[in-house]
């Protein structure tokens, strides 16, 4: 595994498919890892934060050890790309972990419904497919 923060996703949905694609997009250099919690190097990661994948509907960002789930991964995340989205996660701190999570946890539990969701898991091509585990 890597020790770069590594970023897992569910990779059917394509919400969360099109937010790697933005990540990727505004990142300001290369940044982040990429797994989904469907592949199996996902569920090797899951194993060892004692994560159950079965039951993620969250972005995950593992960093230095540490994991982050909800508005917080989703914040660690956009402070480290290109503005507006690093100034907008500066203020969006300020906001109660309550409240950011509930607004997340809404638009996670419909996000099949919202967006929709592939049959496979989405994998990348040339440079960026480096960035796939």
């Amino acid at each position: 595994m890597t020790e770069k923060p590594l970023v897992l996703i569910d990779g059917i949905c394509n919400f969360c498919v099109e937010s790697v694609r933005h990540i990727l997009e505004l990142e300001k250099e290369p940044y982040f890892y990429f797994a989904s919690f469907q592949t199996e190097i996902g569920k090797e990661v899951c194993r060892k934060y004692n994560i159950n994948p079965e039951k993620l509907d969250s972005i995950i960002l593992i960093e230095n050890g540490k994991t982050y789930d909800k508005s917080s991964a989703a914040l660690k995340i956009a402070s480290k790309l290109k503005f507006p989205l690093k100034q907008l996660a500066f203020f969006a701190w300020f906001i109660p972990k309550i409240v950011r999570d509930w607004v997340y946890k809404v638009v996670a539990r419909n996000r099949y419904k919202i967006f929709g969701k592939r049959n496979e898991c989405y994998l990348p091509d040339g440079e960026t497919l480096k960035r796939f585990l």
